[in-house]
């Protein structure tokens, strides 16, 4: 799991991370999970190259909206590790960049609602534990 923090909380959390996670033992481990992260971002947010994502990606990218950030990388994350399909990662863009559009369209400040995506991904994400099934846990919110 993860945890929501502010930019000047950042250290001090991922401290904590590495001391709860072996850091000293496992620093592979999480230094690999930083750079997945790190590669989802340039993904979504940096690069310009084609993906199999498509359309949906390439408006995501069009939008330039952080928003929706922790739910996009974590989404891409559950794609790398086969969580879920190709198709439903594609689905769930498609509702991010509808979502976005009509908030902007109807002049709705969008910074107030990042914390909304990562308390929907956490219920997603809780779903899952218990069914087991993350396309069944994301219809369930969508």
């Amino acid at each position: 799991m993860y945890t929501l923090t502010t930019e000047k909380d950042l250290y001090q959390v991922f401290k904590e991370y590495w001391k709860a996670h072996d850091g000293e033992n496992k620093y592979l481990d999480i230094l690999g999970e930083v750079l997945h992260y790190a590669q989802h971002f340039e993904k979504l947010y940096l690069s310009d190259k084609a993906d199999p994502l498509g359309e949906e990606l390439h408006d995501l990218r069009k939008l330039q909206s952080f928003m929706p950030v922790s739910i996009s990388i974590r989404l891409l994350e559950h794609l790398r590790v086969g969580d879920i399909t190709l198709e439903q990662a594609k689905h769930t863009l498609k509702i991010l960049n509808t979502y976005l559009v009509r908030r902007y369209i109807n002049g709705q400040d969008t910074s107030a609602i990042s914390r909304f995506f990562s308390v929907y991904l956490k219920n997603v994400e809780a779903q899952v534990e218990v069914n087991g099934n993350f396309d069944e846990s994301l219809r369930a919110y969508v």
